[in-house]
């Protein structure tokens, strides 16, 4: 994470159109955030969601170059504006690997309930 975190921001360019990109938040993005990094991201559905929820990025139409440079020079432009959301107490606490265990063992818990 040391060497993530010495980048300006962090660009995730998924194309429209494929399921997974439209539903997944992927590894990349949560290292992103765990390294503390503004972000620009595509306008695949559930990134540009959550950036825009959380407000540590920007969000520009997929495959559109010029779109791109418009939100990196905005994030560029200002970036403590987008860094200022993970000084939220307790903002990465929902996506750190010592909370997601218990929502698998909720998870399969449910699925789980009817077998049992």
């Amino acid at each position: 994470m040391g060497f993530l975190s010495t980048a300006d921001v962090g660009i995730h360019p998924l194309r429209k159109g494929p399921v997974n990109h439209e539903v997944a938040l992927s590894t990349k993005f949560f290292e992103f955030m765990q390294a503390r990094l503004p972000v620009v991201v595509s306008d695949v559905k559930a990134m540009s969601d959550e950036v825009t929820r959380v407000g540590n990025g920007e969000v520009f139409r997929s495959e559109d170059s010029k779109d791109l440079a418009r939100a990196l020079n905005l994030v560029l432009g200002d970036p403590e504006r987008y860094a200022e959301p993970y000084e939220r107490p307790g903002m990465l606490d929902e996506w750190s690997w010592e909370v997601q265990p218990q929502k698998y063992v909720a998870l399969y818990e449910w699925l789980l309930s009817d077998l049992v």
